[in-house]
């Protein structure tokens, strides 16, 4: 497998770092996408719920939990809360 030192950092080779950045490049595009659509439509049309803004920001939350424990297990800490 292929590493470098970012990827390394955060417990992935370069293809599941790859995949990841497209994961997340496709939830907030789609989510801009939408509030595009709700901005210029003067707030008619909103988009899906998992693409509106709390929804989002939960979303985005829970990714970044997950990849800062993935961080800190490939680091050899504990990944419990102080």
């Amino acid at each position: 497998m292929l590493y470098t030192k970012h990827t390394k950092e955060v417990g992935q080779n370069i293809f599941q770092h790859g995949l990841f950045a497209c994961k997340l490049c496709w939830i907030t595009g789609t989510s801009s996408f939408f509030f595009f659509l709700h901005a210029i439509s003067g707030g008619l049309i909103q988009g899906p719920k998992k693409y509106q803004l709390s929804q989002l920001s939960i979303r985005l939350l829970f990714i970044n939990k997950d990849l800062k424990r993935k961080k800190l297990e490939c680091q050899g800490k504990s990944s419990k809360p102080t």
